[in-house]
């Protein structure tokens, strides 16, 4: 039956999502942008700061003209705000070029004018040139530009707008210019980065110069689109000329809150943040402010700029604080989609970060949030797989959507309460993923166990004892019959010892494998596995199917399955586990076999003399150092087949007749030549020492060591002769030897 183990059911969707997260599906991450801004949805807030926006809108179009207005106009708008003493003015607007009034022509042109009409000749030519030369160039210094830069110097609190080419802009090369920057940038960039920490530049679209240089400063108005083109972040930093610029929003906010410096931190994440006075503005690690939107368009005060420019408008509301002027007409241009609105006036973005940068209220990320991330999916994952593994699947269910359900409301609070913005979709991914997968192979558990169940007794049963018991029912019952039977019992050398060294995990794997492949072998010679017991097998030969041959397929088995251990141990010593060895005692007999136990419980199995006897020759294999032990009954039946030598003559624990033992070396067809001199110099030995010549007998047991050195058992007659030649025994000896081992 094959099991998928259970830590790899709980790591394979893990896996797979911490890849998901660390190379960013797009997709999901989408998903996650647009849970979150569901979330920001449910939440309407007023604004913590005072901010007011002077629009130009609809109504202002229709009475003053399309957009753009003269210069001229936008400088009685800037002065006549400024009359209601408002703290900082921005002007979310661009002025990159000049400004060319209909009624103004150049000085080049209306000398060929003048010259043209009065003639070349005429002497007073050079000084109406010269005279309308001046004139026109006092009219330039009364233009629209020179209008609107005096009244921003005037009011001395306006703050310009500029625009940042990213390296992936197609325009730079229209706007990468060698002019100076009118903005200044960061006073204090505190920490190291090992690259540009912020986005990086590449050119920049400033203002024409008389405005620029008469605005009392000015900051970049570049935002972040998602790519499903919706307005999230802001950058608060821009890396350009190895120098890092502030934003638009933060040069107000700094001008309103009246600080003297702001400071840009680095660490190895990248940008962790801004410091404006004693506030802290915490940015991803690209130096992007999160926005919080405190609801949809129209949640800060607009003023209509013509109502303005009339003296219409109530201006009380902007002393001491801040006014934006922006365009806020439809089809005017500056019009973006946010989580709130699909159609969200630009000026209305910047108002709202300033509002988040002022009142602290904005959504932190920091570079190593990605780590936080990652550890909630894999704790979560880990932790509600390991309690799904022991629940159902309707329960695992219900189980599921209440963590995801109470993940939800916990995410809603940290969004909305403490502004911290976690991830919502990997996580619940996650744990529809474990619970997808761990109930997914609980199922296939369930169905290979049922089939598994099915074939139970084939597993430890031959299919002829299956066979058996379907075409005679009546052999459930209780009861048993005696028979000549074969019994076998097998143990692995030290494997006390063995299991001692290795962990349980290890320790079973190796039992698995070393049982399947010893079963396997005694299925293929009709045998019946009676039971396992820790490291041991009991099978017996010639039940419930009837074979005269059984004391043969015993040995037969014995052989190979010392054979197949062989071939283990080579697997085993590749892969540095431990090397199992096998001792066998078979003994043939009558026995009573058939179901035994209880009506609840019963076994087929064999009980009798000649079973204990088989166990009892087992263990014997350890004081010789042997493979196979067999009994006198199991030896007149194999000897024909298999080269045999006699162990000794031995009293078993439990028993007071002593019992003739015999090792199995060898097939007679595969024995060679050492081998059968061997056990003949072994027999010849084992005479000599049962007649008492313990001295001659001791000289061929050398002389087969000297040959052979590992053979163990020559070994053990060496010190017996040894003891008997030292302590010679009495007329009562009868060359038995008394075994202590059960």
């Amino acid at each position: 039956m094959i099991r998928i183990p259970k830590p790899l059911v709980l790591l394979l969707p893990l896996i797979l999502i911490c890849a998901l997260y660390i190379f960013g599906w797009e997709f999901l991450t989408i998903l996650e942008l647009k849970s979150m801004d569901l979330v920001v949805k449910t939440e309407t807030t007023s604004p913590k700061a005072p901010i007011s926006i002077v629009a130009v809108d609809e109504k202002s179009l229709k009475t003053i003209g399309r957009w753009p207005w003269s210069r001229e106009t936008l400088a009685r708008l800037v002065e006549e705000i400024d009359s209601a003493e408002p703290r900082v003015i921005g002007l979310d607007m661009f002025f990159p070029e000049e400004s060319t009034p209909d009624t103004i022509v150049s000085t080049g042109e209306m000398e060929r004018i003048v010259r043209e009409y009065l003639g070349p000749e005429n002497p007073q030519v050079d000084d109406l040139v010269f005279a309308l030369r001046e004139t026109i160039e006092e009219t330039g210094r009364n233009s629209d530009d020179e209008l609107l830069a005096r009244a921003i110097v005037s009011v001395g609190n306006v703050v310009t707008v500029h625009h940042f080419f990213t390296e992936t802009d197609s325009r730079i090369p229209l706007y990468h210019t060698e002019k100076p920057l009118y903005s200044a940038p960061y006073g204090i960039v505190q920490g190291m980065s090992p690259y540009p920490a912020a986005a990086e530049a590449g050119g920049i679209l400033e203002n024409i110069p008389i405005l620029s240089e008469a605005a009392a400063d000015s900051g970049f108005i570049n935002i972040r689109i998602d790519t499903d083109g919706t307005v999230r972040r802001a950058p608060l930093a821009i890396y350009y000329r190895e120098e890092y610029y502030p934003s638009f929003a933060l040069v107000m906010a700094k001008r309103f809150l009246d600080v003297p410096f702001e400071r840009l931190f680095l660490d190895e994440y990248g940008v962790a943040g801004v410091e404006l006075g004693d506030a802290f503005i915490p940015t991803d690690d690209t130096g992007n402010l999160w926005i919080h939107y405190i609801g949809p368009g129209g949640s800060f005060p607009h003023i209509s700029a013509v109502d303005v420019l009339e003296g219409t408008a109530d201006l009380t509301g902007i002393k001491d604080g801040i006014v934006l002027v922006g365009t806020t007409a439809t089809g005017v241009g500056d019009v973006r989609v946010t989580p709130v609105s699909t159609a969200f006036p630009g000026v209305e973005i910047h108002a709202t970060i300033i509002e988040n940068i002022i009142s602290g209220n904005m959504f932190t990320m920091p570079g190593w949030m990605a780590a936080v991330h990652l550890l909630i999916i894999v704790f979560l994952g880990l932790l509600t797989g390991l309690v799904l593994l022991r629940l159902g699947p309707f329960v695992g269910l219900v189980l599921t959507v209440f963590l995801l359900t109470g993940y939800f409301f916990g995410y809603r609070y940290l969004l909305l309460e403490e502004q911290y913005n976690v991830f919502i979709i990997y996580p619940a991914i996650t744990l529809f993923a474990v619970y997808t997968s761990v109930t997914t192979s609980k199922y296939f558990a369930e169905s290979q166990k049922k089939r598994y169940i099915q074939r139970a007794f084939s597993q430890y049963l031959s299919p002829d004892v299956i066979k058996e018991l379907i075409d005679n029912p009546a052999r459930l019952n209780l009861g048993g019959e005696e028979r000549v039977l074969t019994a076998m019992f097998t143990d692995i050398e030290g494997f006390s010892l063995i299991s001692e060294r290795m962990p349980p995990e290890e320790i079973v794997r190796m039992l698995n494998e070393y049982f399947t492949v010893m079963t396997e072998i005694i299925f293929a010679f009709n045998g019946t596995v009676d039971k396992y017991e820790g490291d041991a097998i009991m099978a017996f030969f010639g039940a419930p199917i009837q074979n005269q041959h059984h004391a043969r397929e015993t040995v037969r088995a014995a052989y190979y399955m010392q054979k197949r251990l062989e071939q283990l141990r080579d697997k085993w010593k590749e892969e540095n586990s431990p090397l199992l060895h096998m001792r066998v005692g078979i003994n043939t007999g009558p026995m009573v076999v058939g179901n035994l136990g209880s009506i609840q419980k019963m076994d087929y199995t064999v009980m009798g003399d000649a079973v204990n006897l088989a166990a009892r020759f087992e263990p014997i294999n350890k004081l010789f150092g042997t493979k196979i032990i067999i009994g006198d009954g199991t030896k007149k039946e194999v000897e024909d087949e298999f080269l045999i030598r006699e162990l000794d003559f031995a009293r078993v624990p439990g028993r007071s007749a002593p019992v003739t033992i015999y090792e199995v070396l060898e097939e007679e067809s595969n024995a060679d030549a050492p081998t059968r001199e061997k056990a003949k110099l072994f027999s010849q030995g084992r005479k000599l020492f049962l007649e008492r010549k313990f001295v001659k007998a001791k000289e061929t047991f050398l002389a087969i060591l000297s040959r052979d050195e590992a053979d163990t058992p020559s070994s053990v007659y060496v010190k017996r002769c040894e003891y008997f030649i030292e302590n010679p025994p009495d007329d009562s000896w009868e060359g038995i030897f008394d075994t202590l081992i059960k």
